[in-house]
């Protein structure tokens, strides 16, 4: 079904996006400290 598949990927996209804004603040904090 449609509805589910788009739900789908509408999660891994969320998903995605949370892991990468975090992973980028730690690599950012990280970099920062070592300055």
């Amino acid at each position: 079904p449609i509805p589910v598949m788009f739900l789908g990927l509408f999660t891994s996209g969320i998903q995605a996006l949370i892991f990468a804004t975090l992973a980028a603040a730690y690599i950012g904090e990280s970099m920062e400290g070592h300055h």
